[in-house]
């Protein structure tokens, strides 16, 4: 269980709409296709780096443990939290350009956090690896 002051710091960064914290709302993130389940203590709905940096800066503050949540295809167990704490979902990609190509570079992109795989230049040009 996490201090109500750390959900009130979450919702601060990302507003209160994008923090779950009921007991109804968290039983869909504590499991995948894996066996084991494990309940996190929040979820945190991103939707920019800054979101990213902040929600990250808080759980270390309070000394909580995070676990990113990709497109939730995945049967890994990767995004259970086994030590409780917080799942960070990137529910929308920052709208200010989340995908783009290295300068110089034909092969190299940035990807930001949040980028679905389907979406954009990398699927239409074959190079997504997912």
């Amino acid at each position: 269980m996490v201090p109500r002051s750390f959900v009130a710091e979450l919702r601060q960064i990302v507003g209160k709409s994008n923090v779950l914290d009921s007991e109804v709302d968290l039983q869909l993130y504590k499991y995948d296709a894996y066996l084991e389940e494990r309940r996190p203590d929040a979820v945190v709905f991103v939707h920019s780096t800054d979101e990213v940096a902040g929600v990250v800066k808080v759980c270390n503050k309070f000394g909580v443990p995070f676990v990113p949540r990709g497109g939730g295809t995945k049967g890994s167990g990767g995004t259970i939290p086994f030590k409780g704490g917080v799942v960070i979902d990137p529910n929308e990609p920052d709208p200010g350009g989340g995908l783009r190509q290295s300068a110089g570079s034909g092969t190299a992109w940035h990807v930001q956090f949040g980028v679905r795989e389907r979406a954009g230049p990398l699927n239409i040009r074959g190079r997504c690896s997912g």
